[in-house]
C-alpha cells in the first residue's frame, strides 16, 4: 500500500483476488478513522478470498514450503492491524452501545408485548342417558367429519360474536381500530388529503348499519388473534388466543370453550323447543281431526238403520232361500198354468176326462152311457176342476211374484246396508288411523316436553386457559 500521507490509499488482499478500496481523506483530520476502515476493508477481503476459494482447488505441496514470490506490499501485518483496531475501540463501542440501545428500546418500549393463552376442550361420543327416551337430537359420533365440523364451530363468526357481545370487545381498542389513536403516518395522509380537497366526508350511515360493521369488524379482528387445533388421532381441540394482556388471552380463550360448551346444549334446547311447539301444534290438530272422525261415526250410526256383519250373514241365508223358493213357486205356477192350458184346450168329453188327470172326474165320464143325469155331472165336476186349477194357477202366480218381490226388496236391503256397514268401517278406520296418530304424538310430545331441562353438551371444558 502507499503511505498514508497520499490522497489514495491501495490495499492489496491476501489472497489470489485481492480488492482494491480507495478513500479520499484530509490527513490531518481523518488519519486514524481512515485506518480503521482499511483494516476492515483488508480483513473483509481476506475472508472473501478464503470463501471463493474451496480447498480442493488450492495448490498442495507436501513438500517443503516455497518461498513467495509475492511482493512486499502484500504482506500483511497483524499487529498494525490489530492497533489500528485498537485506536477505533471507541467507534466499535459506539457502534455496539448504539445497537444496544435500539434492541433495548424496541424490546421494553417500542414493542407491544403479546400474551399466548391456551384452553383444551373434549368432544364427548358417549353419554349416560338419565331417562330411556328418545332424543331429539343425537350425540356425536366422532368421526373425521364430525371433528371437523366442530372444528369450524370453534372458528365460525357466531360464536365469536358471542364472545365480543358477552366481553364488550367493541369497547375494546385493541379490537375496535375506531378506539385506538390516529398515528402520525394517518394523521399526515388525512392533512394531505383535507389540503389536497381530496377527502371529502363520507356519507353518513344509518346507526345500526354502523354499529354492525363496527361490530363485524372486531369479529374480524378476534379471529385474527384466535386459532384453534385439533389433536392428532384424538377428540381433543386447543383454543389458543393471543392478546396485549395475559389476562384477557386467559379470559377470551375460557370464554369461546364455555360458549362453545353452552351452544351445544341451546342448540338442542332450541330444536327440543321447536320439536315441543310442533308436536303441541299437530297433537291440537290431530285432537279436532279424530273428534270430527268421531262425531261422522256417531252421527251415520244415529241416522242408518246398521246390523251387524253376522246378521248380514244371515238376511243373505235368507236371500238365498227366497230366491229358491221362488224358482219352485214358479216351477208351480208354469205346472199349474199348463195344466189349466190343457183343460180348456179340451174340446170333447173324452179329452176333458183325460187332460183333467182327475179320478173322479173319470169315474163321472164313465157313468155318462149308464144314466142320463151322468152328463150333467161330469160335466159339473169338469167345470170345478177347471176353477180349482186356474185357482191353483193364480195363486201360484201370486207367490212367485211374491216371492220374487221379497227377494229383490230383501237384495237391495242387504246392498244398502252393505254399503252402509262398509261405510261406517271406512269411518271407523279413519277415526281408529286418527287416534293411533294422535297417541303417538301426544306420548311423543310429552317424552319430548319432558326432555326440555336435560339437555346435556357434547363435550367437556378438560382445562382452563393458564394465565401466562
Amino acid at each position: 500500500m502507499r503511505g498514508l500521507s497520499g490522497r489514495f490509499v491501495r490495499v492489496s488482499g491476501c489472497g489470489r483476488s485481492g480488492g482494491l478500496g480507495i478513500f479520499i481523506y484530509r490527513p490531518e483530520r481523518c488519519r486514524e478513522r481512515t485506518r480503521t476502515w482499511i483494516a476492515y476493508i483488508v480483513i473483509w477481503d481476506c475472508i472473501s478470498d478464503m470463501k471463493q476459494t474451496p480447498i480442493h482447488d488450492g495448490p498442495f505441496n507436501p513438500g517443503r514450503p516455497q518461498v513467495s514470490d509475492a511482493p512486499e506490499d502484500d504482506t500483511i501485518d497483524l499487529g498494525a492491524l490489530m492497533g489500528t483496531l485498537w485506536r477505533g475501540k471507541w467507534i466499535i463501542a459506539l457502534t455496539t452501545a448504539a445497537a444496544i440501545l435500539l434492541g433495548v428500546y424496541y424490546a421494553f418500549v417500542a414493542a407491544v408485548p403479546l400474551y399466548r393463552s391456551t384452553a383444551v376442550v373434549m368432544l364427548e361420543t358417549e353419554q349416560a342417558s338419565v331417562i330411556d327416551l328418545q332424543s331429539v337430537v343425537g350425540g356425536l359420533a366422532g368421526d373425521t367429519a364430525e371433528v371437523n365440523s366442530e372444528l369450524e364451530v370453534l372458528q365460525s363468526r357466531g360464536l365469536m360474536g358471542k364472545v365480543v357481545d358477552k366481553l364488550d370487545l367493541v369497547s375494546d381498542p385493541e379490537f375496535n381500530a375506531a378506539l385506538q389513536p390516529v398515528s402520525a403516518l394517518d394523521g399526515a395522509k388525512e392533512f394531505l388529503k383535507s389540503a389536497l380537497g381530496t377527502g371529502g366526508s363520507p356519507a353518513q350511515e344509518p346507526e345500526d348499519l354502523a354499529r354492525q360493521r363496527t361490530r363485524d369488524s372486531v369479529i374480524t379482528a378476534l379471529l385474527r388473534k384466535v386459532s384453534t387445533r385439533n389433536v392428532r388421532q384424538s377428540l381433543v381441540f386447543e383454543v389458543t388466543v393471543e392478546t396485549e394482556s395475559a389476562r384477557k388471552s386467559a379470559l377470551i380463550a375460557d370464554t369461546i370453550v364455555e360458549l362453545y360448551v353452552l351452544n351445544q346444549i341451546e342448540v338442542k334446547f332450541e330444536a327440543t323447543e321447536q320439536a315441543t311447539e310442533w308436536l303441541t301444534d299437530r297433537v291440537a290438530e290431530l285432537q279436532v281431526e279424530l273428534e270430527t272422525a268421531e262425531a261422522k261415526v256417531n252421527e251415520f250410526n244415529a241416522t242408518t238403520a246398521l246390523i251387524s256383519p253376522e246378521a248380514l250373514q244371515l238376511q243373505e241365508v235368507q236371500l238365498k232361500e227366497l230366491r229358491e223358493r221362488s224358482v219352485s213357486a214358479e216351477a208351480t205356477r208354469v205346472a199349474a198354468q199348463t195344466r189349466y192350458d190343457l183343460l180348456e184346450a179340451a174340446d170333447s168329453r173324452a179329452a176333458q176326462a183325460e187332460a183333467g188327470q182327475d179320478p173322479q172326474l173319470q169315474r163321472l165320464y164313465a157313468q155318462i152311457d149308464d144314466s142320463d143325469t151322468g152328463e150333467a155331472a161330469f160335466d159339473t165336476a169338469y167345470q170345478r176342476l177347471v176353477a180349482r186349477t186356474a185357482l191353483e194357477a193364480q195363486r201360484a202366480a201370486q207367490q212367485v211374484q211374491a216371492l220374487t218381490q221379497s227377494a229383490e226388496d230383501l237384495g237391495q236391503q242387504i246392498a244398502q246396508r252393505n254399503a252402509d256397514l262398509i261405510t261406517l268401517q271406512q269411518l271407523v278406520r279413519e277415526a281408529e288411523a286418527v287416534r293411533l296418530l294422535y297417541e303417538y304424538f301426544l306420548a311423543r310430545l310429552k317424552e319430548t316436553a319432558v326432555q326440555e331441562g336435560i339437555q346435556k353438551a357434547d363435550s367437556r371444558q378438560l382445562s382452563r386457559a393458564v394465565i401466562p
